[in-house]
């Protein structure tokens, strides 16, 4: 038992006591049948090999009989692989993955899976199924009304047409038919435009003269005329007072009814008594003795503040605010414009500490009488 036998040529056997055939040896691999012919053999071979042995695979995705369940079978020389749906892995796809196990979002997307799918929510600069793909900031076509987009690093900058302004081109020029007046500047909204005139004109569109002579600008009684350019005027002082607005005395106040000159005595009348100054107004003497002149509250004006002044003209309101009289006749209210506050419009109001419209990806960009919403970074488009 502790033995082996080596054969000569032509022998078989444990003990070499078989005359050897071509077939002894079992040339057939396989499971091919042998077949001495002659003093050779020959080989059958099974269905998917080949050969002189039958060593050759010829037909493995044959062979492997649908082992590949979910998956492609794919010959590679003698054997097979495996392509595996999207999911599955393993040899034969045999073990299914969670979609999102295999982490395939590029650059910091989230994966959400889905029914044998997933989805990735990319960032603004990223799109492609995975992410993959680095947006251009004007791919999004964000300039309307005709606009053309330019890239500048990470952001876009539109040209607009004439006409047209804001970061998209959205927001109409109303200034652009040059609506002011009379050296006006047109000053645009967001809803609509209005006009800052010069002194010398009032009105929506700056078309009306201003009357520089309301209110009275000549104290002590002095008369107002208005030149002709309208923004300028000229005070007739009384006697007594000089200067541009009557407000030089020349003459010093005597505040006695009675005093004597040369070698007699005489009385003199006092302008004002009875007082000539109408609705509240106080008199004041001039040393001429039958002069006088009227201090008017306000409200009123002219020598005897007889004239009931209009507040609203020209209006205090800046910034396009509307003046309303109120009915005692001196006082007035301004109803602001949109982004402007205080008693006659001129305070900004700060929008992004209150109330706006941006929403998370936007940041708030105060300007005067309004504001600006502006993408954060990361963020394009007219919504971002």
């Amino acid at each position: 038992d502790g033995y082996k036998c080596t054969c000569p040529e032509g022998k078989t056997g444990r003990n070499c006591e078989f005359a050897a055939t071509p077939c002894s040896s079992s040339p057939c691999k396989n499971g091919g049948n042998c077949t001495v012919h002659n003093e050779s053999y020959n080989c059958s071979c099974p269905h998917g090999y080949s050969g002189v042995n039958c060593e050759y695979v010829t037909r493995p995705c044959s062979k492997n009989n649908n082992k590949c369940l979910r998956g492609k079978c794919v010959p590679k020389l003698d054997n097979f692989v495996c392509v595996c749906p999207e999911g599955w892995v393993g040899e034969i796809c045999r073990k299914f993955v969670k979609p999102c196990e295999s982490n395939p979002c590029m650059n910091e997307a989230k994966c959400t899976e889905m029914i044998r799918d997933f989805q990735c929510e990319c960032s603004a600069e990223f799109t492609g199924k995975n992410c993959e793909l680095l947006v251009k900031p004007c791919d999004l076509s964000p300039c309307k009304n005709g606009g053309t987009c330019g890239e500048q690093n990470t952001d876009y900058v539109c040209t607009c047409p004439v006409g047209f302004k804001g970061k998209n081109c959205e927001d109409i020029n109303k200034c652009k038919s040059s609506p002011c007046e009379n050296g006006g500047t047109c000053i645009d909204r967001a809803d609509r435009y209005y006009c800052k005139c010069p002194v010398s004109h009032v009105g929506k569109h700056c078309e009306t003269m201003s009357d520089a002579c309301e209110p009275n600008p000549c104290a002590n009684g002095g008369t107002c005329s208005r030149i002709s350019s309208g923004s300028n005027y000229t005070c007739t002082c009384p006697v007594g007072y000089s200067g541009r607005n009557c407000t030089v005395g020349n003459v010093p106040f005597i505040d006695c009814r009675v005093f004597c000159f040369c070698s007699f005595c005489i009385t003199v009348s006092d302008a004002c008594e009875p007082n000539p100054c109408a609705n509240g107004g106080t008199c004041s003497r001039i040393s001429s003795g039958s002069n006088y002149t009227c201090t008017c509250p306000v409200g009123y004006t002219g020598r005897n503040c007889t004239v009931v002044s209009d507040p609203c003209q020209p209006t205090p309101c800046a910034n396009g605010g509307t003046c309303s009289r109120i009915s005692s006749g001196s006082n007035y209210t301004c109803t602001c414009y949109a982004g402007y506050t205080g008693k006659n419009c001129t305070d900004d109001v700060d929008e992004c500490k209150s109330n706006n419209s941006c929403s998370a990806e936007q940041m708030c960009v105060n300007i005067y009488g309004g504001y600006n919403c502006s993408c954060k970074t990361g963020y394009y488009g007219e919504n971002c």
